[in-house]
């Protein structure tokens, strides 16, 4: 039975990416989606010089890869990229957030779809119909159910939601 929901819920969430992305944006979604975009860069630019940041910084001048790009930084790896920018996204805590069932901040979807989206060379019209999938589908799992009093952070809503946008 398990399996089965596992596989039905896979399904359902596949149909509407494929959905999504044969449908035009509307104006007023698209522009929604910008001001998220630029409050997560504006929030990131107000934690650049903070203490964690710093550290970060310093462990990625040894590893940096290549392929995306750590604000304030330079090229990284998109994975690094996702790690870092998420940081600089979330450090202040004065990104969105979403209440409901379960209370969570839907634009840390896209420090992740932002990096993979920069390596794989998508428009933004791509990248915009990502945050809108991660968007639809963290606040939709987080209307379905709480999740903290069984020991799990929202940022778990987060991880299959971005995954789903980066897709």
């Amino acid at each position: 039975m398990v399996f089965y929901m596992a596989t039905y819920l896979v399904d359902k969430i596949a149909d509407y990416v494929i959905d999504l992305k044969t449908r035009e944006v509307p104006f007023e979604i698209s522009k929604l989606v910008k001001e998220r975009v630029l409050d997560s860069i504006a929030t990131a630019i107000g934690a650049l010089n903070s203490p964690p940041i710093k550290a970060i910084y310093n462990t990625l001048k040894d590893i940096a890869g290549k392929g995306s790009y750590g604000f304030g930084f330079g090229e990284v790896s998109p994975d690094q990229a996702s790690f870092l920018n998420g940081c600089l996204v979330r450090y202040l805590d004065f990104n969105d957030t979403y209440l409901s069932k379960e209370a969570l901040h839907p634009s840390d979807n896209i420090p992740g779809i932002w990096a993979v989206g920069e390596y794989v060379g998508v428009d933004g019209e791509t990248f915009i119909k990502g945050i809108i999938a991660s968007y639809e589908l963290s606040c939709r799992l987080a209307d379905a159910s709480s999740i903290r009093n069984r020991g799990w952070d929202h940022v778990t809503y987060i991880a299959i939601a971005s995954s789903v946008g980066a897709s």
